[in-house]
């Protein structure tokens, strides 16, 4: 593992927590940032804001409004 991809945090979480296969699966915002914050506590590390979380998982998955409050990640679950 090279420097880069040992800091790429939120990559090794999806890898560990997520399944990214099925295109069309969607997952809330709020259920993955818990999972994170959670796996974040694991590793003793303090997790980013859930603005931050969501802005850096933006730049890799879509995000869309299904109603009011409830914005979810496209191309992404929770295993």
């Amino acid at each position: 593992t090279n420097y880069l991809e040992s800091q790429d945090t939120l990559g090794l979480w999806i890898d560990e927590e997520c399944d990214v296969t099925d295109k069309t699966a969607q997952e809330r915002s709020s259920a993955l940032y818990e999972r994170f914050r959670e796996w974040m506590a694991r590793r003793s590390e303090k997790p980013p804001s859930q603005v931050r979380f969501s802005a850096q998982l933006e730049a890799r998955h879509d995000k869309e409004r299904l109603t009011i409050g409830v914005m979810v990640f496209n191309g992404i679950r929770l295993k």
